[in-house]
């Protein structure tokens, strides 16, 4: 701000230094945007000027050197932008790039960063240095040796590693802890556990000290492959080499227990070491934190984990988004809607963190969880494009969760509510909030245990039929769960309900005839009028409906049946009939009433029992 006021330009040193404490600070982007403005060339590496005028900076094309490219390789290779890097590189060894010829370290960043996206393009720039042919091509040093050996390592190529590690040695370069670290990480991903840990031991007699990043390589690939006392064993080692362990210890070893379902033994080394004042200070990270509320939510310690949240926020360590997500999403699991909302609305607003469309789900849950519908109906509105923190995915099945949640407080008003302003915004229904729905109504799932004999209340029959008709509305099939349920509802409770249920098996087969008429497979039938809506149906008068010799006309029904589905509707459908048929029987001609009886309920309106899929 201060050179902008001046209308003074960056120098080259003024330059690398705004670069590297971008780079320092993680901001490898901003990095290479004040490269851009100071020396008003592009930073994808192209070699083109670009127009920087009126910006904070004043552009100097003389910033361009070969220090401040090389930082620009660097932040390109740590934001995984290999191609940029390789322009990059190219215009400084092609002169694009003014008085930018590659150095030794300018030969390593590219090699870095291309290394980040194919190895074997790694490997024909680090040859041509090991060659010494190539007139400007610097021979390689040892920070060339270990960059290509840790683009080695992460393709599991350890025997090429090991190649390189004797080749170096070989060209008088002296290994050292980063070249250890990328030969220990090359061996644990070949699976080689005891020859990592005989480098450790190697590193000893070569009189080379190994750090901490070495042993937290070690103990992570320890931890995964379940080897939890060697782990526990290297802490100790560290300490008695004065080693301090930092956060990324603790973190690896206790999300190692947790995995391994060892939850408590993490709880023990967590307050062992924010206990000991040497490794106090390693546990104050939001990383370990997290970490540790992992761990006492596996135990079921709801309390546990409000009081390691107020613990961390007492020590300064700020809470990061996954963190609250944690402790919200255990309070919800153990019941305690409330408290998982005053983290929403309280904790997460005091740490300036932005919630994101999984914080946003679970606040949506606890409301329902809560009864706390009018809330969940607004914050679930004003996601409903998709576009503001949750994903269009995330949005469908929080509608399906407050479906259910309505249909089960027996708020069919708010259901009903929901589920127009759900088709409205453009969502289509899946088979997950069909099934959402008949788990409400208590017709799916667990709940359908739960189903009242109480042939009255025909509550859930209306809601059924209320579906239909929005889908109908919209032209969208209905679910084969949907149209079985309703059946089966209908003929449960008798009188015009069943009546109905026949007639949904009239208009199923209407929908079928026309597809077969579309398809030039059978001929149309006259109108019959205009049709009449499900729920006007259900409110006609008993002694109208089926058997009348001019029964209403229906709306045409569409119905997918699926795999899943196909036996349900073929229960329900075969229930009915076989009830019809039984009626006729005991009928001599025809009836003088056209209400049907209740029929017991011994027809399921679900698939054999299957698991349930998360909502």
């Amino acid at each position: 701000a201060a050179l902008a006021a001046a209308a003074a330009p960056m120098d080259a040193a003024t330059l690398a230094c705004a670069m590297s404490c971008y780079a320092r600070a993680g901001r490898h982007a901003d990095a290479a945007g004040i490269f851009e403005r100071a020396t008003g060339y592009n930073a994808n590496g192209s070699g083109r000027r670009v127009d920087c005028t009126g910006g904070d900076v004043v552009p100097n094309p003389k910033a361009l050197n070969v220090y401040t490219a090389t930082s620009l390789l660097r932040a390109h290779a740590l934001l995984g932008q290999a191609r940029d890097a390789k322009r990059t590189f190219r215009a400084m060894a092609s002169g694009k790039f003014p008085n930018a010829t590659p150095d030794v370290a300018a030969f390593n960043a590219a090699l870095a960063a291309i290394g980040t996206g194919s190895v074997p393009e790694a490997r024909k720039l680090f040859e041509g240095m090991v060659g010494g042919k190539v007139r400007g091509v610097p021979a390689p040093d040892v920070v060339t040796y270990n960059t290509m050996m840790y683009a080695l390592a992460r393709s599991g190529n350890a025997g090429d590693v090991y190649a390189l590690f004797y080749e170096m040695q070989g060209r008088g370069l002296t290994p050292d802890k980063v070249t250890y670290t990328a030969l220990v990480k090359a061996l644990m991903e070949w699976g080689n556990v005891e020859g990592a840990t005989d480098v450790l031991r190697d590193m000893g007699a070569a009189g080379v000290k190994p750090d901490v990043r070495l042993y937290n390589t070690l103990i992570r690939y320890l931890c995964k492959e379940r080897k939890w006392y060697d782990a526990q064993s290297l802490i100790r080692e560290m300490e008695i080499g004065g080693v301090v362990p930092n956060s990324f210890t603790y973190a690896h070893l206790m999300s190692g227990l947790v995995s391994a379902g060892k939850a408590r033994a993490a709880l023990t080394l967590f307050e062992s070491a924010s206990l000991d004042p040497v490794t106090m200070r390693s546990t104050e990270n939001a990383v370990v934190y997290t970490v540790a509320m992992q761990a006492a939510a596996a135990t079921g310690e709801a309390d546990r984990v409000s009081v390691l949240l107020d613990r961390m926020v007492g020590a300064g360590v700020a809470p990061t988004l996954k963190t609250l997500t944690l402790v919200m999403q255990t309070h919800l699991k153990l019941g305690n809607a409330e408290a998982a909302l005053h983290v929403y609305n309280v904790v997460m607003l005091e740490a300036g963190v932005q919630p994101d469309g999984l914080v946003v789900s679970a606040a949506i849950r606890a409301m329902c969880v809560a009864g706390r519908y009018a809330e969940a109906v607004t914050l679930l509105s004003s996601q409903k494009d998709g576009r503001k923190g949750m994903s269009g995915k995330k949005v469908m099945s929080a509608y399906t969760y407050l479906l259910q949640s309505a249909l089960a407080a027996g708020r069919q008003d708010l259901a009903r509510d929901t589920l127009d302003e759900f088709l409205g915004a453009g969502y289509i229904p899946s088979k997950l909030t069909f099934r959402g729905i008949l788990t409400g109504l208590g017709l799916f799932g667990e709940r359908r245990r739960e189903r009242t004999s109480d042939k009255t209340d025909a509550s859930r029959l209306e809601y059924l039929l209320y579906v239909v008709d929005a889908a109908s509305r919209r032209n969208l099939p209905v679910n084969g769960l949907i149209y079985s349920a309703a059946v089966v509802e209908g003929a449960r409770l008798g009188g015009v309900h069943a009546e109905v249920a026949v007639d949904l098996m009239r208009a199923r087969r209407k929908h079928d005839r026309a597809e077969a008429v579309a398809a030039g497979m059978a001929t149309e039938e006259p109108d019959d009028g205009e049709p009449m809506s499900w729920t006007d149906l259900l409110s006609r008068p008993p002694g109208t409906g089926t058997v009348t010799l001019q029964p209403p006309p229906l709306p045409v029904l569409g119905v997918r049946v699926g795999k899943m589905e196909a036996r349900s509707v073929y229960l329900a459908e075969r229930g009915v009939l076989h009830r019809m048929g039984r009626l006729r029987r005991r009928r001599d001609g025809l009836s003088t009433s056209s209400s049907l009886p209740p029929i017991e309920d011994n027809i399921s309106a679900s698939p054999p029992p299957i698991e349930d899929e998360p909502l």
